[in-house]
């Protein structure tokens, strides 16, 4: 189980495994965009991207997708569970922030992945979440990042 809350927002989100995902009575999906080109994209600050050497992917997520926000830590999780956003990418969190992130997108349909690897532990440190098709995505990208240097 997990849970998001938002107390300036006034919204508590939830997720408990085999039983879906929601924000108050509604229940989370994520988006079925398969572009990236049309996608938005979350990410966490840049500051992040620097410190985590992977600057040259929050460049590349900026030229590729339609739009990308940055949107910190749970919320911009809870904005891809929602699918108000395409995919979030969080280059550098704790298991804290991260763990009730993974159940939800799970069971809104989503996928939780580490930038490198495909297990997607909330221990790794950072992650891309969000629709299935654009996590995959945006991992490539990464995984190719000695090329964006």
């Amino acid at each position: 189980m997990g849970i998001i809350s938002l107390p300036a927002l006034g919204e508590t989100a939830w997720a408990v495994k085999g039983k879906g995902a929601y924000c108050g009575k509604s229940k989370l999906k994520v988006s079925s965009q398969k572009n990236l080109s049309k996608a938005v994209v979350a990410t966490g600050d840049i500051y992040c991207f620097r410190s985590q050497e992977c600057t040259p992917l929050f460049d590349t997520l900026g030229e590729e997708a339609a739009l990308t926000r940055i949107y910190p830590d749970a919320f911009g999780h809870l904005m891809a569970a929602r699918g108000a956003v395409d995919v979030m990418v969080d280059p550098l969190a704790y298991i804290w922030d991260f763990a009730p992130c993974k159940i939800m997108v799970e069971e809104a349909g989503g996928k939780f992945a580490n930038f490198s690897g495909n297990q997607g532990s909330i221990r790794g440190g950072n992650a891309i979440v969000g629709n299935p098709n654009l996590v995959q995505k945006v991992r490539k990208l990464y995984k190719g990042g000695d090329k964006l240097k």
